[in-house]
C-alpha cells in the first residue's frame, strides 16, 4: 500500500517493484495499490516492467479502468468549436476566438501531442475550467475555479462520460484550496459522503478487500499516508507495517 507510482522513485518503490517481481516468481498473487490520481501511471508501469494485473489505484477502481486500453487524444479529437482558432507548438497549443484567448492545449511530457490538459478562460483572462485527460484516451477530471484562482471543485469521470467522484474545497488562511468533501457518486446504487480523502482511502481498501474470496495481507510501505488507512480497516485482513 503507497500513495504513487511516479517514473522517478525512492527506495520504497523500488523495493515495492523488486517485491512484486519475487511474488510473481513464485506464483504468488500481489498487487501494487496507490492512493493518488495520476493520468501518466499506466504509461509508467511498463518502464519497471510490470503490467495493470499487478496495481490497482484507487480512481482507477471506482472508475472501473483498471484495466482500461483506449487510444491517445490528441487536439484534433477534442473537437473544439469551428470558429476557434488553434495555434502550433510541440509542447502547448493557444486556441483563439479573434484576438481573445479562449483556451490552451497542453500537451504530456515525453509524448508526441497527446493531450494532457486543457486550460479555459473567461473574457478577464481568468482561469476557469481545467480539464485533465488520462493518456489512455479520455477525459478524466473537471477542475473549477474561482475569481481569485483557487480550485473549488473537481469532477471525476469514466471513459464513458459518466461522473463517478465529486470533490469540494475551501480556502485556509493561507488561501491554499483544503478539501472538506468527497462525494462518491451512485457506488453500488449508492452515494457516500467522506470528510477527507483518507477517508474515502480507507473505504476503496476495505472494498478491495471484499473483492476477493481470499484473506488478504496489506503492508503500509509509505508510513505517514498507509499506515492509519491501513489499521482503520475493519474489514477482515492481515495488515503489516513495513
Amino acid at each position: 500500500v503507497n500513495q504513487y507510482l511516479l517514473s522517478s522513485n525512492s527506495s520504497v518503490e523500488h523495493a515495492e517493484i523488486k517485491r512484486l517481481k519475487l511474488f510473481a516468481k513464485h506464483g504468488v498473487a500481489a498487487k501494487l495499490v496507490t492512493r493518488d490520481f495520476d493520468p501518466v501511471l499506466h504509461h509508467t508501469l511498463p518502464r519497471f516492467g510490470l503490467n495493470d494485473t499487478q496495481l490497482v489505484n484507487m480512481f482507477d477502481f471506482f472508475a472501473n479502468t483498471t484495466d482500461y486500453q483506449g487510444q491517445p487524444l490528441h487536439t484534433a479529437d477534442l473537437h473544439l468549436p469551428f470558429d476557434y482558432q488553434v495555434g502550433t507548438g510541440n509542447n502547448s497549443r493557444e486556441v483563439k476566438e479573434g484576438q481573445r484567448l479562449v483556451g490552451e492545449v497542453f500537451f504530456a511530457g515525453g509524448t508526441v501531442g497527446e493531450v494532457n490538459q486543457v486550460d479555459w478562460y473567461d473574457p478577464a483572462g481568468n482561469l476557469t475550467l481545467r480539464e485533465r485527460y488520462d493518456l489512455r484516451g479520455y477525459k478524466a477530471i473537471d477542475e473549477f475555479f474561482g475569481q481569485d484562482g483557487q480550485m473549488y471543485f473537481e469532477r471525476y469521470y469514466r471513459p464513458d462520460g459518466s461522473m463517478y467522484l465529486e470533490r469540494y474545497y475551501v480556502q485556509s488562511v493561507q488561501n491554499t484550496p483544503i478539501n472538506s468533501l468527497n462525494v462518491l457518486r451512485n457506488y453500488q446504487g449508492k452515494d457516500y459522503y467522506f470528510d477527507n480523502l483518507d477517508d474515502l482511502f480507507v473505504f476503496f481498501l476495505n472494498e478491495l478487500n471484499k473483492s476477493t474470496k481470499t484473506t488478504n495481507a496489506f503492508i503500509a510501505d509509505r508510513p505517514a499516508m498507509a499506515i492509519q488507512p491501513v489499521l482503520q480497516m475493519d474489514d477482515k485482513a492481515k495488515k503489516y507495517l513495513w
